[in-house]
């Protein structure tokens, strides 16, 4: 028996091993680059050769038949090599050829249509990839019929999928409605600044305040802030200090703003993976960049951290009314979107709308995988739903149909998987150190072209599996009055 699972294990090995030189290839060969490591291009036949031989199926029957012989980690391997077979036979049936040869006729399909060539031949090719999908997930699940909500469940676990996707459909609206008040129509009606008339020492003194609630997710360093002579907002840090400078003092949004950004910018140093960004072209930097401060900025504004700061400093005797609060709250996101109006364009990264796109992401695939419309209608589902969110359509099928690109691994769910990322950060704040939350990793990849193709990692999914408390996450969120806005 010993024997059986360490060929088990050897196989699960070398097929993620080979599949990982076999996408790499598939990724220069449609580029038209130069593979820095020579590719074997056996290894595509190898994998279904493995995946093809006599003990493969050996393997598979017998652990189905002796299932308490594998510890823990050797059901995991053996699950990992059911999928991997599972996905070899259904191919056949549904491909009339290997798995990895359908998956480089996809990507290739996919790079042409991100160069702007037709994407007409693509659309026989998605309805044969859904008929895969049903038949995948049928035997995987042992089940007649599956939806797509059956699919969730087997890759996030059901819990996290119960509570997530009622939660995400519920929220939608909440997120249209502020969109479409602070966004699109901006309020007709001025709201004038009366709580937020501060004196520039009563704004040092909110400053300070979200700096110390910020302090459990900055460096462990002194924070100073001062105004002017130097008219551009910087900051400096060295061993021990870090010196914010805002700028020459006009009004309390502006100073809020800037001190916004630059915590943001001490934020991003701490917590993105300095390897990761050095390797991106100069341009995808600045996006990168552009897109975690947009987001850093917005966060603090939505979730009440500074309604509640300016109350706590200002107006203490006020901290227990709602409706002071939400009287802050109003005039302090009134006169954020006014002075920092968001560019609305269908190709803007800023994050309520990289939102709302993971939201039609969703909704389009989720509806596409039930069948509700066929494939060669994609298009035009992006088109009128973008419409109905953005009051706009894509340009291009790079913020539309292609956006799909996992289906070309043969994977659904990551549009959700984006959303249970964002949700995440709700659960219990940010993270005290590096790395112990999935902020850091959703970071890195809210940028055009990186959070589109974000999805989950195993370690995250798992993460939040055992993590009783993710479960909480979006009641945060929600408390802080964003349904409540209109």
């Amino acid at each position: 028996m010993e024997r059986y699972t360490q060929d088990l294990s050897l196989l699960v090995k070398q097929i993620q091993l080979l599949e990982e030189q076999q996408q790499q290839q598939n990724y220069y060969n449609n580029l038209f680059c130069q593979d820095p490591n020579p590719y074997n291009k056996s290894f595509e036949e190898i994998i279904e050769y493995l995946l093809g031989t006599t003990e493969s199926t050996f393997l598979m029957h017998h652990f189905e038949d002796f299932p308490q012989a594998l510890s823990y980690d050797q059901q995991k391997e053996f699950q990992k090599l059911r999928h991997y077979y599972l996905r070899h036979q259904n191919a056949l049936h549904c491909f009339n050829k290997p798995f990895s040869k359908e998956c480089h006729t996809l990507t290739s399909l996919w790079i042409k249509g991100m160069r702007g060539d037709s994407i007409i031949d693509l659309f026989p090719h998605l309805d044969s990839l859904r008929d895969y999908f049903h038949l995948h997930y049928q035997k995987l699940l042992g089940q007649p019929t599956v939806s797509y909500k059956d699919v969730l469940s087997f890759k996030f676990g059901p819990q996290i999928t119960e509570f997530y996707y009622t939660l995400i459909k519920e929220s939608k609206d909440s997120f249209l409605r502020l969109y479409n008040d602070y966004l699109e129509s901006f309020p007709q009606t001025y709201i004038p600044v009366h709580y937020l008339h501060l004196s520039k020492e009563e704004t040092l003194l909110v400053l300070e305040e979200l700096i110390t609630l910020a302090s459990s997710v900055l460096p462990k360093q002194d924070f100073y802030i001062n105004f002017g002579p130097n008219p551009f907002p910087s900051h400096f840090h060295n061993e021990h200090t870090t010196y914010l400078n805002l700028g020459v003092f006009t009004d309390f949004m502006t100073a809020l703003h800037q001190c916004l950004k630059q915590l943001g910018k001490v934020f991003l140093q701490e917590y993105t993976h300095s390897f990761v960004i050095m390797q991106k072209s100069d341009f995808e930097q600045l996006h990168l960049h552009h897109s975690i401060l947009e987001f850093c900025t917005l966060l603090p504004i939505l979730s009440q951290t500074i309604s509640k700061a300016i109350i706590k400093t200002i107006y203490p005797d006020k901290l227990t009314e709602e409706k002071f609060v939400n009287q802050i709250q109003e005039e302090l996101l009134y006169h954020y979107f006014r002075t920092n109006k968001l560019n609305t364009s269908i190709e803007s990264h800023q994050p309520l709308q990289e939102i709302l796109k993971c939201y039609i992401e969703m909704e389009i695939e989720e509806d596409w995988f039930n069948d509700d419309f066929p494939s060669i209608e994609l298009s035009h589902e992006w088109n009128v739903r973008s419409n109905e969110c953005l009051h706009k359509v894509p340009s291009t099928h790079m913020d539309g149909l292609l956006r799909h690109i996992h289906w070309t691994k043969g994977e659904l769910g990551n549009a959700f998987g984006k959303l249970v990322g964002l949700f995440s950060i709700f659960c219990s704040g940010l993270p005290k150190e590096p790395y112990d939350h999935p902020f850091s990793e959703f970071l890195e990849h809210f940028s055009s072209d990186q959070l589109r193709r974000w999805h989950p990692t195993y370690e995250l999914i798992e993460h939040l599996r055992m993590n009783p408390e993710s479960t909480k996450c979006c009641w945060v969120f929600f408390k802080q009055k964003l349904n409540e806005f209109k």
